[in-house]
């Protein structure tokens, strides 16, 4: 399917089943904010280049806005909306979610961690002006808004090869489309960027399937 066909995401589609949700008490807690802003006839979702650091084992990748739980947060959905202020300054409500999909077990170097991590969806109201709310702090590095159909190019679906594993992940080439002509199909390494992949690339993937389940 041509990512220039689907320019929007269909909301109803996050209401189609409950989101699958990790139990496990032994485990850590962390959540995230896909954001979703409609732009004329497009919707784009907000993402975040993280900032490098060797402390940070997800040091330069690119995420969506997110974080650890804390005693402070009434649940994780308060998490997510303070993690979102925190990193970038913008203010969501509980209001704007539209809904969650299923948790995802954290991982590092390919190792899975005790660390349960669940993702909630938000739609900004279009009189938000969003550009003038966002600032970065020092943990990320920069922000992008990636047109909605990107996810769906096939041109831009690549392997993603990492020191964690024989085999490359599956990724999504974020190259601006003047610069995708020249391109990287095929597999790309991974000090080339931006690519997303990973958690974030396994939480947009179900908001890909619940789209073409809708339709």
């Amino acid at each position: 399917m041509d990512g220039a066909q689907i320019k929007t995401h269909n909301d109803s589609t996050l209401s189609i089943k409950a989101p699958k949700i990790i139990e496990d008490s032994g485990f850590r807690r962390a959540s995230i904010a896909i954001i979703i802003r409609r732009i004329g006839a497009v919707d784009e979702l907000l993402l975040i280049q993280r900032a490098r650091s060797e402390k940070d084992p997800w040091s330069g990748q690119i995420a969506c806005p997110g974080g650890g739980f804390e005693q402070k947060d009434e649940d994780l959905l308060a998490t997510s909306i303070r993690e979102t202020r925190e990193e970038t300054s913008l203010e969501l409500t509980r209001d704007f979610c539209i809904g969650r999909l299923d948790d995802q077990q954290g991982r590092n170097n390919n190792a899975a961690l005790s660390l349960a991590i669940s993702a909630y969806v938000f739609r900004l109201p279009e009189n938000v002006r969003v550009d003038q709310c966002i600032t970065p702090n020092y943990e990320v590095e920069d922000t992008l808004w990636m047109p909605f159909g990107w996810l769906f190019e096939s041109r831009r679906q690549i392997g993603y090869a990492t020191p964690f594993r024989n085999t490359p992940y599956d990724g999504i080439d974020l190259t601006p489309d003047a610069s995708l002509s020249s391109g990287r199909s095929g597999t790309v390494s991974y000090e080339q960027s931006p690519v997303l992949w990973g958690l974030t690339y396994r939480f947009l993937n179900q908001l890909v399937s619940r789209h073409l389940s809708a339709g």
